[in-house]
């Protein structure tokens, strides 16, 4: 799931290049939500909006 979010971002991203900046910043504030959410135990979703994260960069770097 986190590989393909980040590969559809990363094709949107072309065309709009503040598009994947604003992904990034969405899935940190996404994840500090859920992170911070009391009596949650949602360890999977805060792991796959971390692998997407992760992806993205490592997309980024293959460009650059």
């Amino acid at each position: 799931m986190a590989a393909l979010s980040a590969c559809l971002v990363d094709a949107l991203g072309e065309s709009e290049p503040a598009f994947q900046a604003r992904v990034e910043a969405n899935l940190e504030h996404v994840y500090n939500i859920i992170r911070d959410m009391e009596g949650s135990s949602n360890v999977a979703a805060m792991e796959i909006l971390h692998w997407t994260r992760e992806f993205l960069k490592e997309l980024q770097n293959t460009r650059d």
